[in-house]
């Protein structure tokens, strides 16, 4: 039995029988009831915690299933332990899916773009006295990744490429909707169960920014994972399609927002290079990613009919 986490549950009024250790930072643990919960040490501060709670609260208002912080004996939704801060969700019982089960499940696309554009209509209409993090996607780009690349590796080819892109960048950073968004929507953050979604968690690095940006995240992030398969990466192509294409039949994406989805998906590769730039093996695959993406831009658009 792992002291700590009893310690930490005692506020709650749960009583532990088992724990399942994710990491340094999440357990799940077991109830005496039978009924499982997770157990998350908060890296962000009480404000930041405070803001998220209330977006989870309010979106489970508007039927959007998220994991709900549980109620403390204090009447809080998190307690500091050894000055630390730690909050109770429910849990989801499911699955994740894998990026190869979604290119090769049919109906995936369709499901992932559903969810997010209607996770997207009820985050839109989110208002509460707390700002979260306004994040300006040129800036993010061309003030700060592209700046770090070239400070450790000077490449001639991405440079072209940056000199291209920069205006275009600039320019939809300034004109595409922008509104809170969830930030860091890849597979593994929708629990799934019969291939049917279960609910969507991880709303810590929520901010507001173009909200294209989460469809196209979904996207790479799963040809981040298949990118070795030359299939694969043609089975990706017409994924984006169905998913940009459902998406858009339920939140109505602008023609603007459809001609800067390419763009954003390199905006999003170049930040992870910079990300990465101290991991000469993740840095080269992101690389090839981006000029990948670079390369098949009429494939990629073709199949976006919005």
């Amino acid at each position: 039995m792992n002291l700590k986490v009893s310690e930490i549950v005692s506020n709650w009024d749960l009583a532990v029988i088992y724990i399942h250790v994710i990491s340094n930072k999440v357990s799940i643990f077991t109830n005496v009831d039978g009924k499982k919960y997770v157990l998350k040490q908060k890296e962000a501060g009480l404000k930041e915690i405070i803001k998220e709670h209330e977006l989870l609260n309010y979106l489970n208002s508007k039927n959007i299933s998220v994991q709900i912080p549980l109620i403390n004996k204090n009447g809080e939704d998190f307690c500091e332990y050894k000055e630390e801060f730690f909050a109770i969700y429910e849990y989801f019982e499911g699955d994740i899916i894998t990026p190869k089960e979604c290119l090769e499940g049919g109906h995936f696309p369709k499901l992932f773009g559903e969810a997010i554009a209607k996770l997207h209509k009820a985050m839109e209409t989110f208002k509460d006295e707390h700002d979260f993090t306004k994040r300006n996607l040129y800036n993010n780009v061309f003030g700060w990744a592209v700046n770090v690349i070239n400070s450790n590796k000077k490449i001639n080819e991405l440079n072209l490429i940056f000199e291209e892109i920069e205006a275009d960048v600039k320019n939809i950073s300034e004109v595409l909707p922008k509104q809170l968004i969830h930030r860091d929507p890849h597979t593994s953050n929708f629990i799934m169960k019969h291939n049917e979604l279960v609910g969507i968690i991880d709303f810590e690095i929520a901010e507001e920014s173009i909200r294209i940006f989460d469809v196209c995240y979904c996207a790479t992030s799963i040809l981040n994972e298949v990118f070795s398969d030359h299939t694969l990466r043609q089975d990706w192509i017409a994924f984006v399609g169905e998913l940009f294409n459902r998406y858009s039949s339920i939140n109505q994406l602008s023609d603007v927002e459809a001609n800067s989805i390419w763009h954003t998906m390199l905006c999003i590769q170049t930040i992870f290079m910079a990300y990465f730039i101290d991991y000469p093996n993740l840095f080269d695959s992101n690389k090839e990613m981006f000029l990948w993406i670079y390369e098949n831009r009429n494939h990629i658009e073709k199949k976006i009919v919005i």
